[in-house]
């Protein structure tokens, strides 16, 4: 892929910094291939930290935070 084309990620915003950090071992164990990014321009505040994954790991994440009853913000689809 061209460095200046965009790309759909899954980007999901936490309501604090404690619950992006425990998402990230979460997502991880459950075999996301994820990572924390600052949460970008187009989504709300937040607390400032997002994960960002590829599409195809959207039902496998939100079943992940359904479990794990994390408290999500807002789960977005972004180009980048």
């Amino acid at each position: 892929m061209d460095n200046n084309q965009k790309k759909l990620w899954l980007v999901i915003s936490f309501i604090n910094v404690t619950e992006a950090m425990r998402s990230e071992k979460l997502f991880l164990h459950a075999g996301s291939n994820g990572t924390l990014i600052p949460t970008p321009r187009q989504i709300s505040a937040s607390c400032g930290i997002c994960w960002r994954a590829d599409l195809t790991e959207r039902s496998m994440l939100e079943a992940v935070i359904e479990k794990e009853k994390i408290m999500t913000d807002q789960i977005n689809t972004i180009e980048m």
